[in-house]
């Protein structure tokens, strides 16, 4: 259950920034360290290397612009970054709605910010997430663009 809604969480937070006009960020490797607390059991720690390149970039976008069965997400863009909120039902019984923000200081940083309620069969459990992504390098090294590195931790 926390793997799903770790999953949710990320997807949500970091897919709805992107459905408004693509932000100027670098191509090439970036690091995202995502920091969770709440609810669902002890505190965790996830870093994560992607390789972001336009097609990939394409790719987040028109996922992010796809329709969801039984969601409803809005975005508002704000001066120097967005402001989201989704409410999903996952399956009878199980909703999840997070609400945050991301912020683009730069191309080069992104911060994101949010807060989920995951509610199953009346239980609900709560999260508050914090992530910060940042660019390495245009070199990708052995990170594909699909991949994402779990040892960098």
């Amino acid at each position: 259950m926390r793997s799903l809604l770790l999953l949710s969480t990320l997807a949500v937070s970091s897919l709805v920034t992107l459905a408004q006009d693509p932000l100027p960020i670098k191509m090439g490797l970036w690091e995202r360290t995502v920091e969770t607390s709440g609810s669902l059991g002890r505190p965790s720690t996830d870093t994560i290397k992607s390789c972001v390149t336009p097609a990939t970039w394409q790719r987040m976008v028109t996922n992010a612009n796809r329709q969801r069965e039984n969601c409803k997400i809005d975005t508002t863009k704000v001066p120097g970054g967005y402001t989201f909120s989704a409410s999903c039902e996952v399956r009878a019984g199980m909703t999840v709605n997070v609400s945050g923000n991301a912020k683009f200081a730069d191309s080069e940083h992104i911060v994101t910010e949010s807060h989920t309620t995951f509610t199953m069969n009346g239980q609900k459990r709560e999260s508050v997430t914090h992530a910060t992504s940042h660019f390495l390098s245009s070199d990708c090294g052995n990170v594909k663009p699909a991949d994402s590195d779990p040892s960098a931790k």
